[in-house]
């Protein structure tokens, strides 16, 4: 694969974390002013923790720190707001201030890559603060 020039990987940053992508949990799969946006559809609004999470790592490798850490955190609240402290494989794309995520009718847990998604966010605040 061959590397986002770092003026891109901001232009990409911006337009994944603005309103319509971003659901304040997670990106979302396709964005909301999509036409086929639904946001209790398998991959047209969706949001999926380890998406969520790759693309925080992507933030940070670029050195969009505070951006990441905002992913970060969105990964990791998704997981604390559920009763059984889990990130789910994915939620409904409802936006966070809509109140509590959405759980996606057949998503399935645990599921490892979900569970991963909560180990990387947490590694990379830690980085974060370790760096500050």
């Amino acid at each position: 694969t061959v590397p986002l020039e770092s003026a891109r990987a901001s232009d990409v940053a911006d337009s994944l974390l603005a309103p319509e992508a971003w659901s304040g949990w997670g990106v979302r799969t396709l964005a909301a002013n999509e036409r086929r946006y639904a946001a209790v559809s398998y991959h047209c609004g969706s949001v999926w923790p380890h998406d969520t999470a790759l693309f925080g790592l992507g933030l940070e490798r670029y050195g969009l720190h505070d951006e990441a850490a905002r992913v970060a955190r969105a990964v990791l609240d998704l997981a604390a707001a559920r009763s059984d402290r889990r990130a789910p494989e994915l939620i409904a794309g409802d936006a966070r201030d809509e109140g509590p995520p959405a759980a996606y009718p057949d998503a399935c847990r645990l599921q490892a890559w979900s569970a991963a998604a909560v180990l990387a966010m947490h590694g990379l605040l830690a980085r974060r603060e370790g760096a500050a």
